[in-house]
């Protein structure tokens, strides 16, 4: 894949977006933030990078960034707080955000070229698509560092993306479709 080749593209066999959609869902996002636990949105949302990094450790790439943490006293000394802590059981409680599907929702919105019409006219009568909420699943330091690297780099590369610089190293996310298990719902390619 070449930087040229990294577009903010619907995925032909995923459901098309509007940028009505995009504002919508970026709007209940926020929204839903005056009824949750400051904790429990945190706390989503690093249980969605832990799932992140769960299926980048899946990669050869991703495998070699957690053995290496294994073997390091950062590694070690993360697992052993996360346990004492209890942090691994409070994020294995909590339904993982799509955090990257969010990501590369907002990135698409940033680039909408007809965001100032949406944003003048009023919502209309037609509903918005929700998703459910995913199911909670184990979630170990391990997890969220392998998670954080790779969400990093998507971040990254999806600034300079809307810098209308694109990044000619393009991250471990992106490699997931080659040789580890799909990311649902790609937007970024």
């Amino acid at each position: 894949m070449t930087a040229a080749e990294f577009t903010a593209n619907d995925d032909p066999n995923g459901h098309a977006r509007t940028t009505r959609s995009l504002v919508a869902s970026f709007a209940a996002r926020l929204g839903a933030l005056g009824y949750v636990s400051g904790g429990d949105a945190i706390g989503s949302h690093l249980a969605g990078i832990g799932a992140l990094g769960k299926r980048v450790s899946a990669t050869d790439e991703g495998s070699r960034l957690r053995t290496a943490l294994t073997r390091e006293l950062a590694g070690n000394n993360g697992q052993a707080l996360w346990q004492a802590l209890k942090v691994d059981t409070w994020l294995s409680g909590m339904p993982p955000s799509a955090v990257l599907d969010e990501l590369r929702n907002d990135l698409a919105v940033l680039l909408a070229e007809d965001l100032d019409e949406v944003l003048e006219t009023p919502p209309g009568s037609n509903a918005v698509p929700t998703a459910t909420l995913a199911p909670a699943e184990p979630i170990g330091f391990l997890d969220v560092m392998v998670g954080l690297w790779a969400w990093g780099r998507e971040l990254s590369t999806a600034v300079e993306v809307a810098a209308g610089r694109p990044s000619l190293s393009l991250g471990v996310v992106h490699d997931l479709r080659v040789d580890g298990p799909p990311v649902d719902g790609p937007l970024l390619r």
